[in-house]
């Protein structure tokens, strides 16, 4: 039988096209490992940026896998089988028992460190701190995480026209202005912000009770002001509350605070933004608040004169003081620097636009 050779441009073509074939595999490979690692960094990494407690519980009888479930589960962490990684690279096979507060934004290793750190565990109560500029819902939320409150159960009751009336009888702050029908939360404004201890066994009325008795402290410090002022509690707990959410600075509460009250005597709407932004309720940035100022809304200070149903959050005590101790200005308007914060003010409109230009428009 007649055998012919292959031709050495036959023979460069195979070993040409076996060549892109190890290629094509070896990248297949190379992008798969690069994928799985890049997938694997990914579910390392904290369920958020933004700090945020809540409260896990172990018992003796769950097992290292079991944990790394609940964990995933409960949204701590993204990935079990990550965490059970970092707890072999630690030599760690088993978890205190205990109630922990644990933060989503930490890492597993992190995580991991607070669940075998035998002063971790909650001796039964839990320290919450509620920044300024929460909302009602936000406290419900906080304090729901961290004991064993449920959210819309808090949020029920703040809400409830009957149980709020009997708290009246305790707290003197607490007017029949609160009963506000299209009022999101009836104690929204009074609910101060401050670290406070509760046990994670706690119920909606000691919680609340714990939380009001330091904004009646803050009320009381304040009573002889309270009584001189030609506006009600509810109103300058309100006034309070869109000053607190426009300024950051006690020097530019004051200022604000002025610049409400000349508004105000000078029958102009108040035009505040931030009220817009409680109206809705729900929003994904300023600009939201900004292009919806024809919400209808009892709160949307754009559409209504004076002052709006009721506070907007739960002001600080230093945005009481603003109130009461406003810096005597002449300005109308302001408006805040996107870059800095720092606010602009102005007597006219032609000046608070051209600052509207700097300070705003600038940076869109």
């Amino acid at each position: 039988m007649y055998y012919q050779k292959p031709s050495r441009f036959k023979q460069k073509k195979v070993i040409i096209s076996i060549s892109i074939a190890v290629v094509v595999v070896i990248a297949s490979i190379t992008g798969y490992f690069i994928y799985k690692n890049y997938q694997y960094t990914q579910d390392s990494k904290p369920i958020t940026t933004t700090s945020e407690l809540v409260l896990f519980e172990t018992s003796s009888t769950d097992t290292i896998e079991h944990v790394a479930a609940a964990l995933e589960d409960q949204k701590i962490i993204k990935k079990a089988s990550v965490f059970l990684d970092v707890a072999e690279s630690k030599g760690v096979s088993s978890v205190l028992e205990g109630q922990f507060a644990l933060d989503r934004s930490w890492t597993n290793a992190e995580i991991l460190a607070s669940l075998i750190d035998p002063e971790s565990p909650l001796d039964g109560v839990v320290n919450i701190m509620f920044p300024p500029g929460y909302w009602a819902k936000d406290v419900a939320h906080k304090l729901a995480n961290l004991t064993h409150l449920d959210e819309q159960a808090i949020l029920d009751a703040w809400n409830d026209a009957t149980y709020v009336k009997e708290l009246q009888g305790e707290y003197s702050f607490l007017t029949d202005e609160v009963f506000q029908t299209q009022a999101h939360v009836l104690l929204e404004g009074y609910l101060y912000p401050e670290t406070y201890q509760f046990l994670i066994d706690t119920t909606i009325d000691d919680a609340t009770h714990i939380i009001l008795n330091q904004t009646q402290v803050i009320y009381e410090r304040y009573a002889q002001q309270f009584a001189a002022s030609s506006y009600t509690v509810h109103q300058l707990f309100t006034l309070a509350s869109i000053v607190n959410y426009e300024a950051a600075t006690p020097e530019d509460m004051k200022m604000v605070a002025q610049i409400f009250y000349n508004r105000l005597n000078q029958n102009m709407k108040l035009q505040s933004s931030v009220t817009v932004c409680y109206a809705l309720y729900t929003y994904a940035n300023w600009q939201e608040c900004e292009s919806s100022t024809d919400i209808d809304s009892p709160y949307n200070t754009y559409l209504h004169e004076g002052l709006p149903i009721g506070p907007v959050m739960n002001p600080t005590e230093t945005a009481l003081e603003a109130v009461f101790n406003p810096t005597p200005n002449e300005y109308l308007y302001f408006v805040a620097d996107i870059e800095t914060g720092e606010l602009h003010y102005a007597k006219t409109y032609e000046e608070h636009l051209k600052n509207v230009e700097l300070y705003v428009d600038a940076y869109r």
